[in-house]
């Protein structure tokens, strides 16, 4: 996935026996297949470099434009006198138009979440994707062109007079946490996609909950032990006001003060300590220790 005006590029595999044959990329078309580049016919922003010691070769796309995605074919010439071609790979491009972004924090084993992606007018009746990025791998998660849909535990309601569109996440897992990307589809057969919204879904894990009595004006320290998350961040809130305000810790094996609170991560000992200086009726409620 590449965004219009980048630089795109792919690479390609080949056995010992192509070494020496000469390298070729088409492009699927709606109804024909398109050659791109060749060693015999060069297109301006197509480049390919071929690596014969790792038996690969990599395309490279300058100034990106929508019309550049799509499916590209990979090959290799067997004869160049009959036109015959060996196809070796099959790559699908995808272009983004990128916007804006917005993050979003749920517990694991949550019963649902949900977040929304705002469009404009002249988007309502164009197809919507959802695509999330984890350890840089982009995958399409659902995408529809309906106003609803559904795929596993996954679903998307598109609210036409609303201009908006809704993706829900049932049974969350910590493996639905990283960015996920809302688009609209710009042209559904060139793969092309305007993003016109980022989400950064953290998934957080529950440690401990510590309950304690202290007194207003009074000093309280909380010890929360974690001995299976010694190097995960943690950070606390109170589940009273639903962990609407977290302080962070921010740094391991060090004190940091935050307002009248003071936090240590003992990563070794594998410990959170909280300090309250100054208790006040707002520090009340049930303290509870994530990691993300």
């Amino acid at each position: 996935m590449v965004n219009i005006g980048g630089t795109a590029t792919f690479s390609c595999e080949y056995s010992q026996n192509h070494i020496y044959d000469p390298k070729i990329i088409f492009k699927e078309g709606e109804d024909s297949i398109e050659t791109i580049y060749s060693t015999w016919n060069k297109t301006e922003r197509f480049s390919v470099s071929d690596d014969r010691h790792k038996n690969l070769f990599s395309v490279r796309i300058t100034a990106v434009t929508p019309d550049d995605g799509g499916v590209y074919l990979c090959g290799v010439w067997i004869n160049s006198h009959s036109y015959s071609y060996s196809i070796i790979n099959t790559v699908h491009l995808h272009i983004i138009d990128s916007c804006c972004g917005a993050s979003k924090t749920v517990n694991e084993n949550s019963t649902e979440t949900a977040f929304s992606c705002e469009y404009s007018w002249d988007q309502r009746y164009d197809g919507k994707t959802i695509f999330k990025i984890k350890n840089d791998i982009i995958d399409e998660v659902i995408s529809t062109t309906n106003t609803w849909d559904k795929k596993e535990r996954f679903s998307v309601y598109d609210d036409r007079q609303k201009n908006l569109f809704t993706v829900r996440i049932t049974a969350v897992t910590p493996d639905d946490g990283r960015v996920y990307l809302c688009g609209v589809w710009i042209n559904s057969h060139s793969y092309s996609y305007a993003i016109i919204n980022t989400v950064h879904l953290y998934i957080t894990t529950k440690v401990g909950v510590s309950r304690a009595t202290g007194h207003s004006g009074g000093r309280m320290m909380i010890k929360c032990e974690h001995p299976q998350h010694k190097t995960k961040p943690k950070y606390i809130c109170k589940e009273s006001d639903g962990c609407s305000e977290r302080k962070n810790p921010g740094v391991q094996d060090e004190w940091m003060e935050n307002g009248d609170v003071s936090l240590y991560d003992d990563t070794r000992a594998g410990v959170l300590m909280v300090f309250f200086r100054e208790l006040k009726a707002a520090d009340a409620g049930i303290l509870c220790f994530f990691f993300i």
